[in-house]
């Protein structure tokens, strides 16, 4: 009843339903969030016919002429005519929406998508292709991160300035506790109800569609895209290498190794009137990391 309403076409859309060619129902997904360019990369490895940017050369053909007149009125037949060609060059631009319709769609029908809202205890594998649903909510991983990256240049600062034991003044907690927008990786912990699985998801906000903004994502949401990392039952995994990437690596697993990191975390936490500790800075197993592709 409802595609006859729809109309007779190969393909329709009715709501935010389609309908293919077999007449089945397919999901109209609009992304709040698109990696473009990994997701061209999928398109390209599984060989998907999508929809790409390109320049488009056009040729027209013409004519010139030459005309005298008198007085508007007698013509005196003075007309040179030659052909002409004329060149213009355009792009057509990648249609986001419907890129990531196809590509889904596609990986789902050859099953080279592993669907966790049929299945949430399917098997997964690295680099598994995936798609998620549950409630997306920024990690305390993110805002212990963002404290921590603000803390670490300061604290370089003032050792190379002489101060062999440096004390922060109050200008620089302040700057410490005030938070700022960043274009960093941001973690969102995304909770399902029928599943003991931990799923950490690894944002970049220059990923966003433009309009948006990182809290349009908070909410009951899927999630398509790649499995970073499995970390299995009674092992955890620390997310300091996405959270501080400019931190020099030994540092920060000496930091990681010596507890420094518990102690400054706690401090910070009194300072702001909350609960904070190192634990929220990884991913207790069983648990998945995931590079989202697109987000709806």
């Amino acid at each position: 009843m409802l595609q006859s309403l729809c109309g007779s076409m190969m393909e329709l859309k009715c709501s935010e339903l389609t309908f293919d060619q077999s007449g089945d129902a397919v999901p109209f997904r609009n992304p709040l969030y698109m990696d473009t360019p990994l997701l061209k990369n999928l398109a390209d490895y599984h060989d998907i016919d999508v929809p790409t940017s390109r320049q488009v050369t056009q040729r027209l053909a013409g004519s010139s002429e030459k005309r005298a007149g008198i007085a508007k009125v007698v013509d005196a037949g003075v007309q040179a005519g030659r052909e002409t060609e004329t060149t213009e060059v355009y792009a057509t631009e990648v249609r986001p929406i419907r890129l990531v319709n196809d590509v889904i769609d596609f990986m789902l029908a050859e099953a080279e998508l592993i669907d966790l809202t049929v299945d949430a205890e399917a098997q997964l594998l690295q680099r598994s292709v995936v798609q998620v649903e549950g409630e997306l909510v920024p990690s305390p991983a993110t805002e212990i991160g963002s404290l921590l990256s603000r803390f670490f240049p300061l604290l370089t600062a003032k050792y190379a300035a002489g101060e062999s034991n440096p004390q922060l003044s109050q200008q620089d907690i302040a700057l410490i506790l005030t938070p700022q927008a960043s274009a960093e990786i941001q973690v969102y912990d995304l909770q399902l109800e029928i599943s003991d699985r931990n799923f950490a998801i690894l944002l970049d906000p220059s990923h966003l569609i433009e309009g948006r903004e990182l809290d349009d994502l908070e909410g009951e949401r899927t999630v398509f895209g790649l499995v970073e990392r499995l970390i299995p039952e009674g092992s955890s995994y620390p997310l300091a290498r996405y959270l501080l990437p400019g931190m020099n690596r030994s540092l920060r697993r000496r930091a990681e190794v010596s507890g420094a990191w518990d102690e400054l975390v706690k401090g910070f936490g009194e300072m702001m009137g909350q609960q904070l500790d190192m634990g929220a800075l990884s991913v207790d197993g069983p648990a998945a990391i995931i590079q989202p592709v697109a987000i709806y």
